[in-house]
């Protein structure tokens, strides 16, 4: 027998005789059949096959649950499409990969074990949860199975059946969050609430409930009413369960009162029928509340409802209702109040309400109002001015809301209105007092008692360096403190408790790290009760202020030693010539003893003749401003001293006067004037002095009509005995001439030295020049006198002089002087005489 063109099997016949043709012909006939019924049957098997497994794959492909193929070696081998509608992967991109999607790492280990596990035990399938991460980045929890048939050759792998449980998971968690509410509101309420089954047990029962009972949770769960009521309450109770399992109602009643500690309470309860999920009932609950209190509550109604009114009047609150359907308004006695009305003078709607709004704010309200109509979430309060009928504004905050019916319609709005003009104007001067510490130049910081900062201003901000927002709420020594020690901050702590303010120089800390000096004052801030509610500090940046107060104490320890090192005598005097300060480094300077200066008046240490000089300096020094230099003289222990002064202003009607012993430079200026106007060899007036003496002569005699005689003179042979003798002897003398000369002439006449050997007389004649003859020379005399020998080498050397005399004649006084000064006249001219001396 043959299935196509294979041989499946034979078909044997035996027998005792001899089978006939025709027996043989059947036989294969009967092959042929069964061969062509074999065939037949394979060819359904494998169409039924082909079938099934075009059926599973749909399956499978089709299925919502992701079926996977891994080998041995963790290699994915198939994985079917519906992992991209649960994990967002094409099966395609990760088929033959190692890892196609990652494990949470707080289950990657645990995973890698079962796996581990299940691959070592063939068949074995195991159940685990694990979390996958989606394509888009996110987790799901997915509930999975593993199956070893890595041993079946039609499979050779590991298969995973897995499931996308994370809305599952989610509502697991709900249901636990709503458990652990339903726990929290039973547990946080005070009514009781319990519930038992059919047999009377309690299967769950609150802490208020077990504590009305008088017993812990844990020993009410199990027992009945019997095991923990007295006997007649239990016999109530069970009844009561009874009836309501034969009802199957539920009923709200108020229980009998029960005595607790002495005390007669009364419950209202509430009580149903507990059904499982197919409806039966199973037990019954119960929630009971403690009325005592609503009861107490119910009997100070009245006077509350009395005291409504007053204490509305007291905080300005009004009440109001609004119903828009009847168009009627309530207002409460206070809402009259508010408006400027009493309730006989006015009839409340809602039009004469808009009426006495401030024009400014009526759209506000208006769109207000129509937010409460559509039903739109409203602001927690709104605010507006309205306009009392006396013209006053005042501003009110109001609260509203809507009551609605069960198809949101409207039936009322109420709300409460609140004068809160007094607050607005009081916020409206924290606002201008807020400003002005704003605008001053100094970082103002409050805090409360416990340092945190409540006001950073933005000089504070400037000054520090952190903003108002990263300030707000943080403590003030972390943002401010610099090098101050701890015990300082104790020490200033204590001190502001003790007299509740503090003033001192701290080293504060920027946001950026660096420090400055600062001037501080804390004070301590109390409320209306003068209880501390916090303090608030000032401190203004004074780093520049001590660096020039440090450049000062440098300057002044160098002004000190330059005063210490100077010979200067200072006096500070007032207008009135009264001594204020004085400073002196050799008190042999001083005219009067130190003590007696501080003071004392000019009049009281000066000479009387300088008294009045000094302060006619000193008054101009303050009227113009300017400097006064002046000198005087004072009689000391060492003689004649003189002194310059020099005075500036060093204050409002005082004066700083520098005085200076000059007496050597006077002496040094005579000196040198002295020399300026003398011959160095014999003491005699040069030319210039002469010249000068010439002209005040001449305009005094021009003045008196008088004369002026002038006498030349010089050595005849000076040059020989000047060369013979040498300059020395020269000198010599020239300086005998001289002296020889002074003793010829009156105490008015001058006698000079023009220069070499030439020398000139200027006298005046004292008569007219009509009087006296040409020839006259005034106060001429001759006396007779020998010369004082020069001697040199042992010879002898004769002089002589030779005189030329001029007078006066008229003209201008500048023409006459330049007709007497030519310092020698040609020997032999009229008026001439030559005289010798030994």
């Amino acid at each position: 027998m043959k299935c196509g063109c294979s041989i499946r099997g034979v078909i044997g016949v035996t027998s005792a005789s001899a089978l006939s043709e025709e027996i043989k012909e059947g036989l294969v006939a009967l092959g042929s059949q069964v061969s062509l019924a074999l065939e037949s049957n394979t060819l359904a098997e494998e169409a039924q096959k082909r079938k099934s497994e075009e059926h599973f794959r749909s399956l499978v492909q089709n299925a919502s649950d992701v079926i996977m193929i891994t080998g041995a070696d963790g290699t994915l081998n198939y994985i079917s499409p519906a992992v991209e509608r649960v994990l967002g992967y094409k099966p395609e991109d990760i088929v033959g990969t190692d890892s196609f999607v990652p494990v949470h790492p707080d289950d990657e280990e645990r995973v890698q074990s079962l796996f581990e596990e299940v691959a070592s035990k063939p068949g074995v399938t195991l159940a685990f949860e694990l979390r996958l991460q989606h394509a888009d980045g996110s987790w799901r929890h997915i509930e999975s199975s593993c199956t070893n048939l890595l041993h079946d050759p039609t499979v050779s792998g590991l298969v995973v059946n897995s499931r996308d449980v994370t809305e599952r998971k989610r509502a697991e968690e709900a249901l636990q969050e709503s458990y652990g509410i339903l726990r929290a509101v039973t547990e946080g309420t005070t009514d009781f609430i319990y519930v038992k089954d059919l047999d009377g047990r309690y299967v769950m029962v609150n802490s208020a409930a077990a504590s009305f009972i008088g017993k812990p949770v844990h020993e009410v769960i199990g027992k009945d009413d019997t095991e923990l009521l007295p006997p007649e309450i239990a016999h109530d109770f069970i009844e009561q369960d009874r009836k309501l399992i034969t009802s199957g109602a539920t009923q709200s009643y108020e229980e009998r009162d029960f005595v607790v500690d002495g005390e007669t309470r009364s419950n209202v309860a509430v009580t149903g029928v507990w059904r499982d999920v197919r409806g039966d009932v199973v037990g019954v609950f119960g929630i009971s509340r403690d009325m005592t209190e609503h009861k107490r509550a119910e009997k100070k109604l009245q006077e509350s409802e009395a005291n409504l009114a007053e204490a509305q009047r007291i905080a300005r609150l009004g009440s109001w209702e609004y119903e828009p359907k009847e168009n009627r308004v309530y207002w409460s006695d206070e809402t009259y109040r508010i408006f400027g009305f009493t309730p006989q003078q006015f009839v409340p709607t809602f039009q004469g309400f808009s009426d006495m709004i401030h024009p400014e704010d009526k759209m506000l309200v208006r769109e207000d109002m129509a937010k409460i109509f559509r039903g739109e979430q409203l602001q927690d309060s709104i605010e507006f001015r309205i306009v009392r009928p006396d013209g006053e504004v005042r501003f009110v905050q109001g609260q509203r809301g809507a009551e609605r019916d069960e198809t949101s319609e409207l039936i009322k709005i109420v709300g409460t209105i609140q004068d809160v003009t007094e607050a607005r104007l009081a916020e409206e001067q924290v606002r201008f007092q807020a400003h002005l510490l704003g605008q001053v130049q100094a970082a103002v910081i409050a805090t409360d008692l416990e340092g945190m900062v409540t006001h950073w201003n933005e000089h504070a901000e400037r000054l520090y360096g952190w903003s108002c927002e990263e300030a707000l709420g943080r403590n003030s020594a972390e943002l401010t403190l610099g090098l101050t020690e701890a015990g300082e901050v104790g020490e200033i702590m204590e001190q502001l408790r003790a007299i509740e303010t503090w003033e001192g120089e701290a080293v504060l800390r920027r946001k950026d790290g660096s420090t400055f000096f600062a001037h501080v004052i804390i004070s301590m801030v109390h409320d209306v009760e003068e209880r501390p509610v916090g303090i608030v500090g000032v401190s203004t940046d004074i780093t520049e202020r001590k660096r020039a107060e440090e450049e000062l104490r440098k300057s002044e320890a160098t002004n000190r030693a330059i005063l210490e090192a100077t010979p200067d005598l200072m006096f500070c005097v007032s207008r009135d010539g009264v001594y204020l300060d004085f400073r002196a480094n050799d008190d042999s300077k001083l005219y009067v003893p130190r003590e007696e200066i501080v003071g004392k008046n000019l009049s009281d240490t000066m000479p009387p003749d300088l008294v009045a000089p000094i302060l006619r300096n000193i008054a101009k020094t303050l009227d113009t401003g300017e400097m006064q230099v002046f000198e005087y003289q004072l009689p000391m222990a060492d003689g004649m001293l003189d002194y310059e002064a020099r005075l500036v202003v060093s204050g409002p009607q005082e004066v700083l006067s520098i005085v200076r012993d000059v007496t050597e430079r006077k002496a040094l200026e005579r000196r040198l004037e002295h020399q300026a106007f003398h011959d160095a060899l014999t003491g005699l007036p040069n030319r210039a002095l002469f010249t000068d003496r010439l002209e005040h002569a001449l305009v005094r005699a021009g003045r008196h009509q008088e004369s002026v005689a002038v006498l030349f003179l010089d050595l005849d042979n000076f040059k020989v005995a000047n060369d013979s003798l040498g300059h020395e002897a020269g000198d010599q003398l020239l300086a005998a001439v001289a002296e020889r000369l002074q003793t010829c002439l009156r105490s008015q006449d001058t006698l000079a030295r023009l220069g070499g050997d030439e020398f000139t007389i200027l006298g005046s004649t004292g008569d007219p020049p009509a009087k006296r003859g040409p020839g006259h020379v005034p106060g001429k005399r001759h006396r007779q006198g020998p010369l004082r020998n020069v001697r040199a080498r042992h010879e002898r050397t004769r002089v002589g002089t030779t005189e030329a005399g001029k007078r006066a004649q008229t003209g201008s006084r500048e023409e006459r002087a330049q007709g007497l000064l030519p310092a020698k006249v040609a020997a032999g001219g009229a008026g001439q005489r030559t005289s010798e001396a030994p």
